[in-house]
């Protein structure tokens, strides 16, 4: 049975998610489950509009897709700036000896897999990273976690991403968030990042202006 307040709740966020997406393909796509009928488009509408991804066991993972219950540039982009004002209110800028590098003082690594979206996942991150002063380290192909951790490390990040689904199936991607230390997170943290994240309306996410630098990861490190 078809629970229809909460179909009505799900068209309501398919509308409400038209007042901020750009990308005219992604457009057609709310707009079709949006106004779409029969069985299989109601369960897909109520799949993709309903609720939100948990983030455990170090971060975010679901199928891809449009909506707050998939992984799209818009989920990845509202954790990232969520996390953003983590390590913000958590961490102290990186100590410089100018007053220039000292406004861009926070930095972060992110490394990314082979799955379907996830270097451009890893971009999105990036920009938003970007638009709150956050420097962003982003490797340049498709490397290993352990490099990530490592990176993370070596350059003396707040933070690292990977942008992975690890053992899921194809139809998943992910968003993984490391310590400073390199480690993958752990509760307390995490709860306190999902807090973060859930604090974002997806109306006020900004991948852009830049308001710091990209850095792209190739050999050398």
């Amino acid at each position: 049975m078809i629970d229809w307040s909460a179909l009505d709740r799900a068209r309501a966020e398919a509308q409400a998610w038209l007042g901020f997406v750009s990308e005219a393909s992604l457009r057609a796509e709310i707009d079709a489950l949006r106004k779409g009928t029969g069985k299989a488009n109601n369960e897909a509408l109520l799949e993709a509009f309903s609720g939100s991804l948990p983030f455990g066991t170090g971060g975010l993972r679901g199928l891809l897709g449009i909506g707050p219950a998939r992984v799209n540039k818009y989920t990845i982009g509202r954790a990232t700036q969520g996390f953003s004002i983590y390590l913000k209110e958590t961490q102290s800028p990186r100590r410089s000896a100018t007053a220039k590098d000292n406004a861009l003082a926070y930095r972060v690594v992110i490394a990314y897999d082979s799955r379907h979206m996830s270097h451009e996942l890893a971009h999105y991150a990036a920009q938003v990273l970007q638009t709150h002063q956050i420097s962003a380290y982003v490797f340049s192909s498709l490397r290993p976690t352990p490099l990530l951790s490592y990176a993370v490390r070596t350059l003396d990040a707040h933070g690292g991403i990977v942008i992975t689904a690890s053992h899921n199936p194809s139809t998943y991607n992910g968003y993984k968030v490391y310590r400073r230390d390199g480690a993958q997170i752990v509760s307390p943290e995490d709860e306190s990042i999902m807090r973060h994240i859930e604090s974002v309306a997806y109306s006020k996410l900004r991948f852009g202006p830049s308001q710091a630098p990209l850095y792209h990861l190739g050999e050398d490190m």
